[in-house]
C-alpha cells in the first residue's frame, strides 16, 4: 500500500475562502412577482425586436439564440421585480 504524501505548506497556502459561483441574477433576486404571463409577454416582445431578426436566416424563422434576452433586458426584468 502506498502512502499519500501531502505538502502541508501548500495546503495552508490554499486553505482560504475564495469566490463562489453565483448565477446572474443571484437567487436572492428571484421572486414570484413576475408571473408566467408577464414573462411570456417580455419574451414575445424580445422575439419581435430588430435584434432577433438581425441574426436569423429569414425573418420568418429567427435563430433560437437570437430569441434569448440580452443581459440588459434580464437585469431590467429583475429590477422591475424589486
Amino acid at each position: 500500500m502506498s502512502t499519500l504524501k501531502v505538502d502541508l505548506d501548500l495546503v495552508q497556502k490554499y486553505n482560504v475562502a475564495g469566490p463562489r459561483y453565483t448565477s446572474y441574477p443571484p437567487a436572492t433576486k428571484f421572486s414570484s412577482a413576475l408571473g408566467w404571463d408577464d414573462l411570456a409577454s417580455h419574451l414575445e416582445a424580445n422575439n419581435r425586436s430588430a435584434r432577433s431578426r438581425q441574426y436569423s436566416p429569414s425573418s420568418s424563422s429567427p435563430s433560437p439564440v437570437a430569441r434569448l434576452p440580452t443581459m440588459k433586458q434580464s437585469v431590467a426584468v429583475v429590477a422591475e421585480m424589486d
